[in-house]
């Protein structure tokens, strides 16, 4: 008799840990969608920066390479 009510016990608790995972899953599925969506704002300026980084490296050497003219003759 005394297992019977230990078995009952044992699932009723099952049972509660259940819902609270089940609660738990929910509410990191509903911060899943914003963090992803800030995971890419941030990867979007990050690429920007270095492209941006890029263009003024490259423009840097151009002028190195071809110095603008300074106006003198």
């Amino acid at each position: 008799m005394q297992l019977k009510r230990s078995v009952e016990t044992l699932t009723k608790q099952s049972e509660k840990q259940q819902e609270q995972i089940s609660r738990l899953q929910r509410q990191i599925d509903e911060q899943a969608g914003p963090l992803k969506a800030l995971q890419s704002f941030i990867q979007t300026a990050v690429y920007e920066q270095a492209a941006l980084s890029g263009e003024r490296a490259a423009y840097a050497m151009l002028q190195e390479v071809f110095p603008p003219p300074t106006g003198k003759k």
